[in-house]
């Protein structure tokens, strides 16, 4: 008899124990992941609820056969000891007193049936009461468009553009199919102001959002709020952590589903802040959500963006790194991060020209990771008869250096590497075709508004577009054959002290400026925190595509390089729109995934 009680009181008390970890879980996520998604559009991922109900729950039940409160003692020592290990004190102390409330819950649950009833009635019904997203009635004849941001892709570096190896099969089919524009330019050499261009069609220095200030203002409207005042719906699917509501480039998309808020629902339970960060790529998400978003939208049409991270490094972390050869896939993929986070000149790399044509397979084999997500996702439109009614525009938002002028990623350079990026758009009844005219990303937002029918602007398709009204600055003002990009000082991006005092370091430290008219480019650098003048340097890429022989200063005369004087002064005449704005402050987990992609806390 007395086995059996014993018997019974340890088992009651692993159900305890269990039941503590289960209501622990969710009062973590009601207090963390809940209002980090409730204003969203995102779904809860039953994954990671479940994951954390299990694992506390487990640990709970483990701890309670030693009473209940072991349970208290190992739950709270979790939770509290994960926030503090993350620096995160303040909530270590809110869940100092979550592990004895749900310890206490379970116990009164064990013995009050009705109110264990109830906390499952409530997670039960709790998913059907959330506000549903609403349509808009009815649809004319206005497509569904769908703009896919290939990040970090340089167009040198795809076989759409002539690369050995055969990485881009499905943006080659796209091409055959659409419109290839051959010459492509982006506004910026990284995310921020690359997509703020893009989402509203003007400069880093219009905008206001770039290297200085990452945060783009809600005073020049979006190609997805015009959509959304115009009847369509919106949606933003994004794997980079850059690309969510905090730094304003979520602005219009009634739906979003960002990585960068999905990792932050999953540290919502401080039992995963035991595990070390790392980048999260989540191709197959964002394409799985953006496809389910598409296919509810019945009638209404539907604008969506998904910018896709495969090809960002760490390279080696995809599908087959190894498919085009690359040999010490870890090491050298370890070794590219590292040269991109703490400085190329602060680790040696490459070491050797072997060292760097690993670093350009394994980049390759990203590429074509990435280009299998574009597949699924063109599939994924077959499969359910979008396609035939879809614009689908493909770009990328930087490019890639390898040590073409010194640089090894992205971020710095205004050079054809970093600003050169595939550029194809495919849609219904558009003749096949190929532009080799400049082009710049900034005709991204006229054209989707065009396709869209909205306003009388000028668009890349169909191409050539119509002349030029008014004047102004980029596109329309500047018109096809123009393409001007900006870098401005990345000393927010890259810790105090990184540039430190030699040459190559101090060298990146500087605004740049540089314009495009056909082939002929000119580049104006001006140097930061470092005193010295600004300097010109002009390039003919008809005769030197790699950007190496400066053209002599003895030609004032010619008609292109007086056109590229006139455009840089006309640029550099427009004042910075982050002057006098405040600067934003980032949030600690998204500054936490932005290391962890070599954006922050660069270090030795």
């Amino acid at each position: 008899m007395s086995l059996a009680r014993t018997t019974s009181s340890r088992l009651e008390r692993l159900v305890e124990g269990l039941l503590a970890g289960v209501l622990l879980a969710a009062l973590e996520g009601a207090w963390g992941q809940w209002p980090l998604l409730a204003g969203t559009t995102m779904r809860f991922d039953p994954a990671v609820p479940v994951l954390a109900a299990g694992l506390y729950g487990l640990l709970g039940g483990l701890a309670a056969l030693g009473g209940r409160w072991g349970a208290v003692t190992a739950l709270g020592g979790v939770t509290v000891g994960a926030c503090l290990w993350s620096g995160e004190p303040g909530n270590a102390a809110v869940r100092a007193v979550m592990a004895p409330l749900a310890t206490g819950l379970a116990h009164l649950a064990l013995r009050q049936p009705r109110v264990l009833i109830a906390l499952a009635a409530v997670g039960l019904v709790l998913p059907w009461v959330l506000p549903g997203e609403t349509h808009p009635e009815g649809r004319s004849s206005r497509p569904d468009i769908v703009l896919v941001v290939l990040d970090t892709v340089a167009a040198k570096r795809t076989s759409l553009h002539g690369a050995p190896e055969p990485n881009t099969p499905t943006l080659e089919h796209l091409a055959a199919e659409g419109v290839d524009f051959r010459s492509a330019i982006s506004a910026s050499p990284w995310t921020i102001p690359a997509h703020a261009t893009l989402f509203t069609g003007r400069l880093p220095r219009e905008t206001g959002c770039h290297f200085e200030r990452p945060l783009l203002d809600d005073n020049l409207p979006t190609t997805a709020e015009l959509l959304a005042a115009s009847g369509y719906r919106t949606g933003l699917f994004a794997a980079n952590p850059w690309l969510e509501p905090s730094t304003g480039l979520a602005r219009g998309f009634a739906a979003v589903h960002s990585q960068g808020l999905y990792a932050r629902s999953f540290w919502a339970y401080s039992l995963f802040r035991w595990v070390p960060e790392a980048p999260y790529k989540g191709g197959p998400i964002v394409v799985r959500e953006a496809l389910r978003w598409l296919q509810e939208g019945g009638e209404a049409p539907s604008f969506a963006v998904l910018n896709l991270m495969e090809a960002h490094a760490p390279y080696h972390l995809v599908v087959d790194p190894d498919r085009f050869g690359a040999q010490d896939l870890e090491a050298v993929g370890e070794r590219v991060f590292e040269a991109q986070t703490k400085g190329w000149w602060a680790t040696g790399f490459p070491a050797s020209e072997a060292e760097q044509q690993d670093a350009v397979r394994l980049y390759a084999a990203a590429i074509a990771a990435v280009d299998d997500q574009l597949a699924a996702l063109v599939e994924g439109l077959a499969s359910t008869g979008h396609l035939e009614q879809t614009w689908l525009i493909v770009t990328s938002d930087h490019g890639e250096a390898f040590g073409e002028h010194g640089v090894q990623g992205h971020l710095v350079g205004l050079w054809e590497e970093l600003l050169h990026v595939p550029l194809v758009v495919h849609g219904p009844g558009l003749a096949p075709g190929v532009v080799e005219e400049v082009v710049s990303l900034q005709a991204i937002h006229p054209t989707v508004l065009s396709l869209a029918g909205v306003g009388e602007t000028p668009s890349l398709v169909p191409w050539p577009p119509p002349p030029p009204r008014g004047e102004g600055l980029g596109w329309p003002g500047t018109g096809p054959g123009v393409a001007i990009s900006e870098q401005f000082r990345p000393e927010l991006m890259w810790a105090p002290g990184l540039w430190g005092t030699e040459a190559i370091g101090n060298r990146w430290d500087q605004r740049a400026l540089r314009v495009r008219i056909g082939s002929h480019v000119l580049l104006e650098e001006t140097p930061g925190a470092t005193a010295g003048p600004s300097r010109r340097t002009a390039y003919d890429l008809a005769r030197d595509p790699g950007e190496r022989q400066p053209l002599a200063a003895s030609q004032p005369g010619s008609p292109e390089r007086a056109a590229l004087v006139h455009l840089l002064e006309s640029v550099r005449a427009v004042p910075d729109a982050a002057i006098g704005r405040e600067d934003p402050e980032l949030e600690a987990g998204l500054r936490a995934r932005l290391a962890a992609l070599g954006y922050l806390d660069h270090g030795d």
